[in-house]
């Protein structure tokens, strides 16, 4: 009885029928897209950041530091010396340091100054040619590869700065050695070299100098950006993860100088005495 005059009632005014049924059929499709977005931002967040357990950088703000430096999606905080940075890269804690300089880019795609290990982080491979070994020899992700359609052995010059429009460095010419595997990842839109590279692009400009090629580098322009780590710890990658995020978030306001250094000691000192990261973030 209640069936037939359900289906009486849905006949009885077809319009209506015919719109809740296109309006629900709406709002499923509404809410499985934006389920599908949010599963596909959280999956390129997450394998963005894996592996990455701490990033130091110049003072600033927390946040800012993580989206330049990991998903290179904001401007640097600033560059930190190249033999502060050292000490840390050379800390028995520290399983892989990854340092990244910034300052040029080409036709709006950053030009990033690194270490082989950039690439292996992000599971890239060199589909064409042959990773960067000497200055100014660049590898290019994929998808510049696709929308400037470059080629192996292509010559081109940065542009100082982050936009497009700039000074362009025409004392130096980058050749395209090679062309990164697609990832899915930001090292896709990325163009890296060695940070020699940067650091001979930039030496004259930081002290008023005529840039000569084969000119030796001064020392005080032997800086980073950011130095990406992970850490050798017993301690499962999650909790990992969170010790180092409450890390980074506590120093942030402090210099990268010999206090910052004692304040961070303190920490990988706490780390290794206990295994609770609540204890960390007492201190």
């Amino acid at each position: 009885m209640i069936a037939k005059l359900a289906w009486k009632n849905l006949w009885f005014k077809p319009l209506n029928t015919v719109l809740s049924l296109v309006l629900l059929t709406a709002s499923v499709a509404i809410i499985s897209l934006l389920i599908l977005l949010q599963e596909q931002f959280e999956k390129q967040f997450s394998s963005n950041i894996d592996g990455v357990d701490l990033v130091l950088g110049a003072q600033g703000s927390p946040l800012q530091l993580i989206l330049s430096s990991v998903y290179q999606v904001d401007a640097p905080t600033g560059n930190i010396d190249y033999k502060e940075a050292e000490v840390w890269m050379k800390h028995p804690f520290v399983d892989t340091a990854i340092p990244l300089a910034f300052g040029d880019n080409y036709r709006g795609f950053k030009i990033v100054g690194t270490t082989p290990d950039y690439i292996k982080k992000y599971t890239a491979t060199i589909s064409e040619g042959k990773v960067f070994e000497k200055n100014f020899e660049v590898v290019i992700g994929s998808e510049i590869a696709k929308k400037l359609n470059i080629k192996l052995g292509d010559k081109f010059f940065g542009t100082h700065g982050d936009a497009e429009e700039g000074h362009v460095h025409e004392e130096y010419a980058y050749v395209v050695v090679g062309i990164a595997s697609p990832t899915g990842k930001v090292i896709d839109n990325l163009i890296l070299c060695t940070v020699e590279s940067v650091w001979e692009m930039h030496s004259g400009h930081d002290h008023g100098e005529k840039l000569i090629r084969k000119t030796k580098i001064h020392p005080t322009a032997k800086k980073v950006t950011f130095m990406l780590k992970e850490t050798n710890m017993t301690m499962s990658m999650c909790t990992m993860k969170t010790v180092i995020m409450t890390t980074t978030m506590k120093f942030q306001k402090i210099p990268l100088t010999a206090k910052k250094a004692t304040c961070m000691k303190k920490v990988m000192n706490t780390i290794t005495n206990t295994t609770k990261p609540k204890k960390l973030q007492q201190f």
